[in-house]
Parts: C-alpha cells; structure tokens; sequence
C-alpha cells in the first residue's frame, strides 16, 4: 500500500482499514496514524505566520491534515459575525470540494480558527505548492493537504483557497503571495 504500488484504496482515495490484510505494515493509514511531514511556522511577512518545510518533501506526498470543527455549512454566516464581534480578523474555514464527496455539494464547513492544527497556517497562493484532497477515512471525509511539486526544505507551503465570496465585493481580501500570475486578491 506504498505510494507506488498498485493498492486500489489508495487509488480511489480511502485509506485502508486498521485490519487491511497485508502481512506487512500499510502504509496507506496516513490520516489515522498522523504520518504528518516536518513542518514549522514562523513569519511570512505581509502574511502574518506561515508554514514551512522542515525537510524536502517529494511531489504528491501527504503533509498534513486539514483539521477542525466540523459545522454545517448553514451555520458559517452565524459562526463569521461571531468571530467579528469577538475581533477575531483571521479566519481559517476550509469547504471541503464536491470532488471529496459522493454527492455534488459540500453540507460542512471544517473551521480551524479555535480548533485546529499547524496546517491553518497555510497560505494561499495564486501559484501555489501544494493541493488539498478528500480521503475516505472509515465512515467520514477527511481534507489532506498534499505536495504538488518537489518542494525543498524552507520554503513556505501554499495552496489556492479558490476564495469565492459570495456576499459582497466588499469583502474581497487581498493578496500577498508575490506570485508572477497574482490575482490581486483572493476572490475570483
């Protein structure tokens, strides 16, 4: 269940149960053991904090998951005021992408602005190094964020958050990742 072999769960994104049947140790039980890659934040500028790789990390490896509490997707505009009204100005929702899901649209919404991991400190990018992907983890969907490239040790993991506010224009924030195809901001 390496990342080359021929493991048809991993091909169809879900992890292998506890009790694959391999002799071996699976490898393909990434989320459940969190095989996470060296990773540390640290400031990114304009950005605020970032995260970075500790050690290269080789095109299409996991690097960490995506984590937080799940609520349903009608409770994100109750759930941003709240946070407006207690100042909290950074928000780290992630829309899990209809691809991750069996039916066509997402019902869930993971926010990590109280709990959470290192991988909120990801940054967006218009020409970013990394992609987030669904996983099938027993009964639930689980966000990963994978390599799209090689990416040396040092450098700052991106992903594009396809940051598509549907509000107002108002609300369009920024961009800062410097990238040579920067969009200007962060909403399409």
């Amino acid at each position: 269940c390496a990342d080359e072999s021929i493991c048809r769960n991993r091909a169809m994104k879900y992890e292998c149960s506890v009790t694959c049947g391999r002799t071996a140790p699976c490898a393909n039980q990434r989320f459940r053991r969190q095989m996470y890659t060296s990773t540390v934040v640290r400031e990114a500028g304009g950005k605020g904090r970032g995260l970075y790789a500790k050690t290269d990390i080789q095109k299409h490896s996991f690097i960490i998951e995506y984590v937080g509490e799940v609520i349903p997707l009608a409770k994100v505009s109750h759930r941003k005021a709240k946070y407006k009204v207690q100042g909290q100005s950074h928000l780290y929702f992630l829309t899990p992408n209809s691809e991750s899901h069996r039916d066509s649209s997402p019902k869930c919404v993971i926010d990590a602005t109280k709990k959470g991991n290192n991988s909120r400190f990801i940054n967006h990018s218009c020409k970013p190094n990394c992609y987030v992907e669904g996983w099938h983890v027993g009964e639930s969907v689980r966000m990963g964020i994978f390599a799209n490239q090689f990416i040396p040790e040092g450098e700052e993991l991106t992903f594009d958050y396809n940051f598509n506010n549907c509000e107002d224009d108002s609300n369009q924030r920024a961009c800062f990742c410097g990238a040579p195809n920067c969009r200007g901001s962060m909403g399409r």
